[in-house]
């Protein structure tokens, strides 16, 4: 790099290092500060006994990525999945403030491999353990009901009768309340986040984005002891990679986070207690963090943890929206349920990608062994108890729920795998533990064998529930538009004739075909391409007049996992007004002085004024609600001016308690050559000559630069948009180098783009 392009750079980087000085010391309260990350959070773990009863395991105050979202809506009781009735009430009035998400299993699965079949086991879980993250607030109760008989399944099956008789007959329903504000208070909150317990460690294993819009797993670590934790992540590793490795879950990677939590034990491996499956094996008993053992319930390969324990330790790392627990131990086992138990043998994994089909899609299994009394199912209209999306009684093509996926030539029922296509759709006899009345859209798929693939309907469940939600956060499902999009708010404010940029990141499927983004201008399309994963969309927008408007994008995407392209949509009313409620930055680029107290002399509409002195370094300040003497003793006491005009070629501050019409610039225009003598350092000013940024700054020159010379007449020029509450930002320096949209896209800034400096435009100009 040459020496002219070195000192280039260094004159940049002071100047940007200025510029944020200014900003943070000269306009503290003007500032809007970026959207939250994340908000404070409860984090309970609570516990529903064979009985019903509701107890508290533990609490803790998180931090949660995203902003609440308070729309969630109870889904109905399944199968695979029960929902404790958990809401937050106002304790004055006893109003309902929000529900909350708290999804367990009713069942500890044992699904193993067995030939050219599953081994399943699916036991009725005697205790369920929920998760309940929600935000804090002051003067409200969390107020929990457990699903009672009315909502649980007949269960039966090959092991521990005993215990499913003391399951039916659990009461209808038991009912919890809690003081919220017993357990956050004010010293708790102001607490900084709370750090890793002692001996705890965390990190990435794939970090693809905001976990406020990911699928994101966590691997614990059990029978790892403190030496071990490299081992640990290695193994946490290859687990994830295994996971992932077949489609629909490798497809859709890229919207997966992965981390790893590390929680020591005392000893190494697993306990494997006598077994009466395997008399001979030696008996081992060790002690680990959270008492993982073979041989539960009588069966060597099931491999359980204390479920409790482990959720109460993953508030380590909140973000999480599955759980699965690795074990240091090499021997064929694991479990499905609540979390997701596996060893390290290379077949285990297996059963993680089976029981995710579980836990995750919720799917059925698709093998035939027989399991009586297992809860029934019925695709037919009047049927409450429906099937699952990968299983069905119904036999006439019309009536099969798949039946957009069956090829014109595939028989119905079907007889023998499709030549040519392993995963199409079919209709085949035997699924969900019955030989016959029950069918299979696959032929042989991983519901039915470990290892298999998933099939086309397997898949499209799969992606349907990754796009719906209902499995954590986002409670939506992820987004097709990230989250950050500008303006944060849903309702703008906006002059006539101002220009608008709406902004978003979006996310979706790697398919060929892409993204489809749509532009949206009430109603009718106004911009329409296509586009790829993680690209940066933009809209420039002039409201045209006084009346109220909408914009609104919408984003689809054409993965061929599914027969209908999902779509999500954002959508923002522009609303007519000069000034936005909140700090607004004018200019006053006419020649006519503006009075101050005359323009903005309305206490019921304005807060305060401010106008920036370059010749004097100090601010001049106005504010309605203070009488003269008043606002004189305040501006002095602070070394400020008093202001009362706003000359031609100022610009200024207002502080707006609404959204309302200023004042338009009058007068002669305001050109930009006027202000080639501005003093060295910051101005704030205006211009009537309606210039883009680059050419304000050759304005400067005394002669016309070359059409190849953008001279450095200013190092930094910032306007600030009220509606988006963001800067947009210009440095000749970088647009010379052509690396200007790269720089503002990385700081978050607006890109000035085709927006010009209006009359009614203020800005901040830094001459070197």
């Amino acid at each position: 790099m040459s020496g002219d392009r070195f000192a280039l750079v260094a004159r940049l980087r002071a100047a940007l290092s200025r510029c944020r000085r200014i900003l943070a010391v000269l306009l503290p309260a003007l500032l809007v500060s970026p959207p939250a990350l994340a908000y404070p959070a409860h984090y309970f773990v609570v516990n529903e006994a064979t009985d019903g009863t509701l107890s508290v395991v533990s609490h803790q105050l998180v931090e949660i990525s995203g902003s609440p979202d308070l729309a969630y809506e109870p889904p109905q009781p399944g199968r695979l999945e029960r929902n404790l009735d958990a809401s937050v009430h106002e304790k004055s009035t006893g109003r309902k403030m929000f529900a909350i998400p708290a999804g367990s299993s009713p069942w500890l699965r044992g699904e193993f491999h067995d030939g050219s079949r599953i081994d399943g086991q699916s036991i009725a879980a005697a205790n369920m353990q929920y998760v309940l993250r929600f935000p804090l607030g002051a003067g409200h109760y969390l107020r929990l009901r457990s699903a009672g008989e009315a909502a649980r399944e007949p269960t039966s099956g090959p092991v521990t009768r005993s215990a499913q008789s003391g399951a039916a007959a659990r009461p209808a329903a038991q009912a919890l309340e809690i003081d919220l504000d017993a357990h956050s208070s004010p010293a708790r909150v102001a607490a900084p986040p709370p750090q890793l317990p002692a001996g705890y460690a965390s990190g990435s294993v794939l970090a693809n984005g905001d976990p406020s819009n990911r699928l994101d797993l966590l691997i614990v670590a059990e029978g790892y002891t403190a030496d071990q934790q490299s081992q640990f992540v290695l193994d946490a590793t290859n687990l994830v990679n295994k996971f992932l490795s077949i489609s629909p879950y490798r497809d859709f990677k890229h919207l997966t986070n992965a981390v790893w939590l590390f929680v020591p034990s005392s000893q190494s491996g697993a306990s494997k207690p006598n077994c009466a499956e395997t008399p001979t094996q030696p008996v081992v008993s060790v002690a680990t963090a959270f008492s993982v053992q073979f041989c539960s319930l009588g069966l060597r390969r099931l491999v359980t943890v204390d479920t409790a324990k482990v959720l109460t330790a993953a508030a380590a790392v909140p973000d999480w929206d599955k759980v699965i627990v690795l074990v240091n131990d090499s021997e064929y086992g694991g479990s499905g349920g609540s979390v997701g138990v596996v060893t390290t043998h290379a077949q285990s994994m297996q059963i993680q990608q089976h029981e995710f089909g579980h836990s995750f899609t919720q799917l059925a299994d698709e093998y035939t062994s027989a399991y009586p009394g297992y809860p029934p199912c019925s695709d037919l209209p009047a049927t409450s108890a429906r099937c699952e999306a990968n299983v069905t009684d119904q036999s006439s093509r019309a009536l099969i729920k798949w039946t957009r996926w069956l090829a014109a030539q595939t028989p119905v029922p079907s007889d023998a795998q499709l030549a040519g296509d392993p995963l199409g759709a079919g209709l085949w006899l035997g699924a969900r533990f019955q030989s016959a009345g029950m069918y299979r859209q696959c032929y042989n798929g991983i519901m039915r064998t470990l290892g298999g693939p998933f099939c086309r309907v397997d898949s499209e469940a799969f992606v349907k529930r990754l796009y719906g939600g209902g499995w954590g956060v986002p409670a939506q499902g992820v987004s097709l538009i990230e989250p950050g999009a500008i303006p944060a708010s849903t309702s703008v404010d906006a002059a006539p004739q101002s220009t608008l940029q709406f902004q978003a990141n979006i996310a979706g499927s790697l398919a060929a075909g892409g993204l489809k983004v749509s532009w949206l201008v009430d109603g009718a399309p106004a911009q329409m391409e296509s586009s790829v994963h993680g690209a940066h969309q933009a809209f420039t927008y002039v409201l045209p007049d006084t009346s109220m408007h909408t914009v609104e994008l919408q984003v689809s995407d054409t993965t061929p996992f599914l027969l209908d392209m999902p779509l999500r949509s954002r959508r923002w009313t522009v609303n007519p007004g000069s000034l936005a409620a909140g700090w607004n930055l004018l200019g006053n680029g006419g020649s006519t002085t503006l009075d101050v107290a005359a323009a903005y002399g309305d206490a019921a509409k304005v807060n305060t004024v401010w106008k920036w002195i370059a010749s004097a370094s100090r601010w001049a300040f106005y504010a309605p609600s203070l009488t003269p003497q008043a606002l004189a003793d305040y501006a002095a006491g602070k070394a400020y001016d008093v202001l009362s005009t706003i000359k031609g070629g100022e610009a200024y501050w207002i502080n707006a308690k609404v959204a309302f019409s200023a004042p338009a610039p009058a007068g002669t225009p305001i050109t930009s050559a006027s202000f080639r003598s501005m003093a060295t350092g910051w101005n704030l000013i205006a211009i009537g000559d309606n210039k883009l940024p680059r050419a304000f700054n050759n304005a400067l020159s005394a002669t016309t630069p070359a059409a190849d010379e953008i001279p450095a007449n200013v190092t930094t020029l910032w306007a600030w948009d009220a509606a988006l509450r963001n800067w947009y930002f210009y440095a000749p320096s970088l647009d010379l180098a052509g690396t200007l949209g790269n720089y503002t896209a990385s700081k978050s800034y607006l890109d000035f783009g085709t927006k010009v400096l209006e009359p009614a435009t203020g800005f901040w100009a830094n001459k070197p």
